[in-house]
């Protein structure tokens, strides 16, 4: 399946959910943080609907000027009943639940449809539809090519977390993968 094809699948599925879970690794860095609320925003602003947010563990202090940080809950046991009764979950800048320690379970036991978006190797297979480009920056870029697929709209949120999802992950820009297209995703 192609780029364009799973993005649309991925507006379906928005479309049709009504109880959205975002989540990221343990030990988030910007490009958890960043792509999380990107995607956060950019389902807030297209569809209309609200997403929950988590991570196991806390946000390094920073990363906390991003507005919405405070937004991204902390798992626990309470949060468990909600992951499990999601029907749809988006797992970003992993490729293996076990990143999500005892989170992961809960993920695992849902029967939601679930979305993995990651630019890292060798990914688990758990996911029912993969948005995976291990060529990518960052989990960034490929939230930022899904928003830009489906006609999104930058706003300052939107654009501000995408911007250090990208940033943390080509260490200022510096790192191999940086190339013109990067530039050109940051100037927008």
């Amino acid at each position: 399946m192609k780029f364009t094809e799973k993005a649309l699948t991925i507006s379906e599925k928005i479309e049709k959910s009504y109880n959205i879970i975002i989540t990221s690794h343990i030990s988030p860095d910007g490009d958890a943080i960043g792509s999380m609320l990107g995607l956060h925003y950019f389902i807030k602003k297209k569809f209309n609907k609200k997403s929950t947010m988590f991570i196991n563990g806390g946000i390094n202090n920073n990363l906390k000027f991003l507005e919405g940080s405070d937004d991204i809950l902390r798992y626990d046991d309470r949060l468990m009943e909600n992951i499990i009764a999601a029907d749809l979950i988006f797992v970003l800048d992993l490729n293996d639940l076990k990143r999500l320690k005892e989170a992961g379970d809960a993920v695992s036991m849902s029967n939601a449809y679930k979305i993995m978006i990651d630019h890292h190797i060798e990914p688990k297979g758990f996911a029912d539809l993969e948005l995976l480009d291990t060529n990518a920056t960052s989990s960034g870029e490929l939230v930022f090519k899904l928003i830009e697929s489906l006609n999104g709209k930058f706003d300052k949120r939107i654009s501000n977390a995408l911007y250090t999802a990208i940033m943390t992950d080509t260490g200022s820009f510096r790192f191999e993968r940086t190339t013109a297209f990067t530039h050109q995703m940051i100037a927008k």
